[in-house]
């Protein structure tokens, strides 16, 4: 039986405050690009609820006060730190048009970096069971489900795990019918560390941000691992967060959550701003994937006590001759662009990374920011971070070069009224092929 009612789905977003500048956001934003995606007449059916507090109830009871909230005649619950297909509340909306008791879908699942597995939601099932390549569940919270029927199973009100799988077996004798879509609309990304971060009311002392392509092979997921590895060893246990955003869909790295981003053109600042919204530490590192962290080279540039900060790279030229920490307004010698530190004070205070550079000069715009607030970067002497190169970048074909280098060259001259390479015959050429 179809049905006439204006709203017809509600999603509903139980999290809490400590969670507002990181998943939260995150979340947000993949739900609401997809609200506005919509037909206008469709934006009128759909719900998207928020629900935060301060850890003052139990998950169970925090979800049944979120289902009070619900108007729609279907509600389904989405986590803060999990991520939705592009076409999420597209499909679920167009699903509700069929009228079963609950729509039921497909999700992947990764346990800890592991290779992503299939989870089946099914109410065919008896019960919960696994196999070797695929979860089998029961419908649970992240299902559609008709509101009135999801508010007479609830949810137990003291439990703060487990909730959803009660409610799933309180569901199973209340639904007739279910209409399934045969594809993945959900994933689950579950990583012990994160976990524990967010439970843990005090901060890591540094996010640790980090781009990767592993799509351009599997040398480069290495040197992603070997990054993360290295800064572990090094870092003497200093508790470090890191955040991979990584472009390769399915991609994950042991100690790190691994996010792919939904814009899939490469854009340095803005994906570093994505990953720095995900971490709630005082301090955030910003780094290439292709880099190896030398023993101890955390302390150093904590002690520096200074709040823009990079690692000297000894075989880097433009810092040959730093004896000592130094300070100045030189990107490559007074910061090292494939790696620096920021107190997340500044970098909110600097409204983030400049959006407006992509990959060159990234960091340039970076040096004008702080400076526009007063603040120098600087080259910490006894940190030795060692840079292997832009492998990256080597693999792009010439076009592609071109828009990432002279036109962000162009683009910074302007905006920042500098002369970078105002004599090199290459700038010029382009320039002129461009006429600009």
């Amino acid at each position: 039986m179809k049905t006439t009612e204006k709203r017809m789905l509600t999603i509903l977003v139980p999290t809490t405050k400590d969670r507002y500048d990181n998943f939260n956001q995150a979340i947000q934003k993949q739900l609401y690009d997809q609200y506005d995606s919509l037909p206008r007449e469709d934006r009128e059916k759909v719900e998207i609820v928020i629900y935060v507090d301060n850890r003052v109830v139990k998950i169970g009871e925090k979800r049944n006060l979120a289902l009070g909230l619900s108007h729609g005649v279907y509600t389904a619950f989405v986590d803060s730190d999990d991520r939705l297909a592009p076409t999420y509340l597209k499909d679920l909306l167009y699903a509700t048009k069929f009228g079963a008791d609950v729509i039921t879908f497909r999700s992947e699942v990764s346990l800890d970096g592991s290779e992503p597995k299939l989870c089946l939601f099914s109410n065919a099932l008896d019960s919960d069971r696994d196999s070797e390549d695929c979860y089998y569940r029961l419908p649970n919270h992240l299902c559609a489900v008709k509101t009135y029927l999801a508010k007479e199973a609830g949810f137990p009100s003291n439990k703060q795990m487990g909730e959803d799988a009660e409610y799933s077996k309180r569901l199973k004798g209340l639904l007739r019918d279910e209409h399934h879509i045969g594809k993945v609309l959900y994933y689950y990304d579950y990583s012990t560390i994160t976990t524990e971060t967010q439970m843990n009311t005090k901060a890591p002392d540094l996010d640790v941000v980090i781009l990767s392509d592993a799509t351009r092979g599997d040398e480069f997921k290495t040197m992603t691992q070997t990054t993360i590895d290295t800064a572990i060893k090094g870092a003497k246990g200093h508790r470090l967060n890191f955040i991979v955003i990584e472009t390769c869909p399915n991609t994950k790295y042991y100690d790190a959550q691994t996010i792919t981003p939904i814009d899939a053109e490469f854009h340095y600042n803005k994906r570093m701003n994505f990953g720095a919204s995900l971490g709630k530490s005082p301090r955030i590192l910003f780094c290439n994937n292709d880099l190896e962290f030398t023993s101890n080279w955390l302390k150093p540039l904590l002690d520096a006590n200074h709040s823009f900060v990079s690692p000297w790279e000894p075989d880097d030229i433009r810092q040959k001759g730093i004896k000592r920490n130094t300070v100045g307004t030189v990107t490559g010698r007074h910061m090292s662009g494939w790696c620096f530190m920021m107190t997340r004070e500044l970098w909110k205070k600097i409204g983030g990374l400049d959006e407006d550079f992509s990959f060159w000069h990234a960091d340039c715009s970076v040096i004008q920011q702080t400076l526009a607030e007063g603040v120098y970067p600087m080259i910490v002497k006894d940190s030795v971070v060692r840079h292997l190169g832009s492998q990256t970048f080597n693999t792009l074909d010439s076009d592609k070069k071109n828009d990432y280098t002279w036109a962000e060259t162009y683009k910074f001259n302007k905006k920042y009224n500098q002369d970078k390479f105002k004599d090199n015959e290459w700038f010029q050429l382009w320039k002129e092929t461009n006429n600009q």
